[in-house]
């Protein structure tokens, strides 16, 4: 009876989404056999004998339930690899070749991983290289700045002392060393008050980096 009622069963030809599912489960018994996973033997003959099948056009309703069947336990069996994640890890051949593959004649194969990996590498170093001219941009800014609050500040300290000095030498025969303090403070002052003036106006130069800094203007000499 069993004989009978399965060679009245009709034959069909397997569609193309069956042709399909059959070449990703043959993919998914593959990635199982060089990983050590073990499968049901009656699956695997499930879809031996559905390759079969499909070679000679010669499906029929009981053969595609099996097949859908043991496709469906070697799927979940896998987890979490899927038949997604198979095709993007296999390798194609690269069909917009660069001038250095068609100099050397060289047949490439990428993977979907493969440029992926690459697409991010390429993506983060050029976010480093955007963070660290910002880093040397703000260091820069900050150091004319610590220039110039050191310079503001060593000049109101030194403006302290010489008013201090200049009671002291009222009596210019007296205290000789504070003359020479006097002296060496005011050389000091201006030295600090041109660092500072310089500071400055790099630091206006460096805030406004598209504009060019403007020409020293020249000061006439006085020849009289």
């Amino acid at each position: 009876m069993e004989t009978e009622k399965k060679v009245t069963q009709h034959i069909f030809e397997g569609t193309q989404l069956l042709k399909e599912a059959l070449q990703n489960a043959e993919m998914l018994l593959s990635h199982a056999s060089e990983h050590g996973i073990e499968v049901e033997r009656k699956h695997i003959e499930t879809i031996i004998r559905a390759k079969q099948l499909d070679d000679n056009n010669r499906w029929y309703e009981e053969a595609e339930i099996n097949f859908w069947t043991s496709y469906e336990h070697i799927s979940r069996q896998l987890k979490p690899v899927n038949i997604d994640s198979l095709h993007a890890a296999m390798e194609s051949p690269i069909h917009k070749k660069r001038w250095y593959h068609k100099l050397f004649n060289k047949t490439v194969h990428r993977s979907l991983t493969n440029k992926a990996v690459t697409y991010y590498t390429i993506l983060a170093l050029f976010s480093m290289l955007i963070m660290l001219t910002v880093q040397i941009y703000s260091l820069k800014g900050t150091t004319l700045l610590s220039t110039i609050k050191w310079g503001n500040d060593r000049m109101t300290e030194i403006e302290e002392r010489l008013s201090q000095l200049m009671l002291i030498t009222e009596d210019h025969d007296s205290n000789r060393s504070a003359f020479i303090e006097k002296d060496r403070l005011e050389t000091q002052q201006q030295e600090i008050a041109e660092t500072v003036d310089s500071s400055t106006e790099l630091l206006a130069q460096w805030l406004e980096p598209a504009t060019l800094p403007a020409p020293p203007k020249s000061t006439p000499k006085n020849w009289l």
